[in-house]
């Protein structure tokens, strides 16, 4: 954090953005220590650090007044992943921050009708295409696609891009 907070500080200063995007991994799932203390993975005081790191990391992004759109952890294979414990943790931190930070929901377009996790998609003409890859974490380019197109209809309703003619 010591590293990453003053970075933050400098590309804002630097690039003055007007928006921000972020999505943060499942990794955050695992447990912490920190100063000694040994954090479980969906502990009230899990859940406390990391909404207080989301809270000063949001804090850094909107210092120049852009707005942030923050995506929910997408969905993982193995449930072990606890992303719908960091999605309440996100959700929460960015509802904080209303109206300059807006949630995005990652499983909208990388899920299943129901939002839950898909391993494929099945594209306009009938073809199965692979959404993940075999670990059940990381997604094809498809995903990153699916994203970006959610991103731009976001900015378009919100302003912020025009419309597609």
């Amino acid at each position: 954090e010591e590293d990453v907070l003053p970075d933050y500080d400098h590309m804002v200063a630097t690039i003055r953005p007007d928006v921000v995007v972020a999505m943060i991994g499942a990794n955050e799932f695992q447990g912490y220590a920190i100063e000694g203390e040994d954090l479980e993975p969906g502990s009230h005081r899990w859940r406390e650090v990391l909404a207080a790191r989301a809270d000063e990391a949001i804090s850094h992004w909107l210092a120049g007044g852009a707005l942030l759109y923050w995506w929910t952890t997408p969905a993982m294979a193995d449930p072990e992943y606890r992303t719908k414990d960091l999605n309440e943790v996100w959700s929460e931190a960015v509802a904080a921050w209303a109206p300059w930070a807006t949630t995005l929901e990652s499983m909208a377009v990388l899920g299943d009708a129901s939002g839950e996790f898909r391993w494929d998609l099945t594209a306009e003409d009938g073809t199965i295409v692979a959404l993940r890859k075999e670990h059940g974490v990381h997604f094809y380019e498809i995903g990153a696609d699916l994203l970006a197109q959610q991103l731009e209809e976001r900015l378009v309703a919100d302003g912020w891009l025009p419309a597609a003619n």
